[in-house]
């Protein structure tokens, strides 16, 4: 399970680590810290367990420690703005709250009053961002200045659900399982794969496990192989001149015109044509994801404009009536 749970490292502050990241694709996955993302251009499709959301430039998501989420985007990729944060490091903010989960995953409407909270929250979010990667001898203050200010208004706008201990082992069981299942068939999907030959390696019955992957993950076992596939044979195409035949040989597809017919039923066009819409950009992976992460000089460079309209509005605003309310 080494690629699908992710295992979140914090270089600069302690339980708290942010990045910006260029991203095609990224297979489910999961961490152990809450995330706070931030669409800073493109388009992005996020996929949790319970809803598919659709994110543009300016919008805000978020999620719960080990909630599985598949991160997608069209065309030329997405730029996404990321805060993870240790559950440690959350409660030592509130630590009123124990064993609470966020109820959301879209921000908007849960800041849109009063009227102009949500641009203060992307605000913060902007400056903290703009702190970690500029560096200098206060960066320590200055992020957890804005990093406190940032989880005060998620602490009093966005609403959460209790759960039991009992509650949590139960999600934690059943997203740890599903996590071990995807890390098989990200490793296998490019080779004849069935749903039988992992239930045999997971233990399981092929029966619970076909019901078991519909209900975590709301599509079939095949379909969810052929989206990996595709979204793997997509990626060769942006980043090799590999031929359609060996593309669809190579990620795992037996017959090239049924990855021709799901490019025109996906994105309306032949992979040729989708190939000379979409110029390389990427870095070919051995996995199906397609991601990178933007060095600390890029993430400035990013953040440069952001950054000076924030320090404007900040400074017309009254920034703590939002934390008196």
């Amino acid at each position: 399970m080494e690629r699908e749970y992710e295992v979140v490292v914090y270089p600069k502050i302690e339980q708290v680590n942010i990045l910006i990241v260029q991203l095609s694709y990224r297979a489910p996955h999961m961490h152990d810290d809450v995330e706070l993302g931030m669409v800073l251009s493109g388009k992005l499709c996020l996929n949790t367990q319970a809803e598919e959301y659709r994110f543009c430039a300016g919008d805000m998501y978020l999620l719960n420690p080990k909630e599985l989420h598949e991160l997608s985007s069209d065309g030329d990729g997405a730029y996404v703005l990321a805060l993870q944060l240790s559950p440690e490091r959350l409660n030592f903010y509130i630590p009123w709250k124990k064993n609470f989960r966020f109820s959301t995953v879209s921000l908007r409407e849960h800041l849109a009053a009063p009227a102009s909270l949500y641009q203060i929250f992307q605000s913060f979010m902007i400056e903290l961002a703009w702190c970690y990667f500029s560096g200098g001898p206060h960066l320590q203050r200055d992020c957890h200045d804005f990093l406190h200010m940032l989880i005060s208004v998620l602490d009093r706008h966005i609403p959460t659900k209790l759960l039991s201990d009992e509650q949590i082992q139960s999600i934690e069981r059943s997203n740890y399982r599903i996590a071990k299942i995807i890390d098989y068939v990200e490793q296998n999907f490019r080779q004849k794969l069935l749903l039988s030959e992992i239930a045999r390696t997971q233990g399981l019955s092929m029966s619970y496990l076909s019901h078991f992957f519909k209900d975590t993950l709301h599509i079939t076992f095949q379909e969810y192989l052929n989206k990996q596939r595709f979204e793997y044979a997509c990626g060769l195409l942006r980043t090799t001149d590999k031929s359609l035949t060996e593309i669809s040989n190579l990620s795992g597809f037996s017959d090239v015109r049924y990855f021709i017919r799901l490019c025109e039923h996906t994105y309306g066009c032949s992979p040729q044509e989708y190939r000379s819409a979409h110029p390389p950009r990427f870095v070919e992976h051995p996995e199906s994801t397609l991601q990178r992460i933007c060095p600390p000089e890029e993430c400035r460079e990013l953040l440069a404009d952001a950054h000076a309209k924030t320090c404007e509005s900040l400074s017309k605003c009254s920034v703590w009536q939002f934390f008196h309310n």
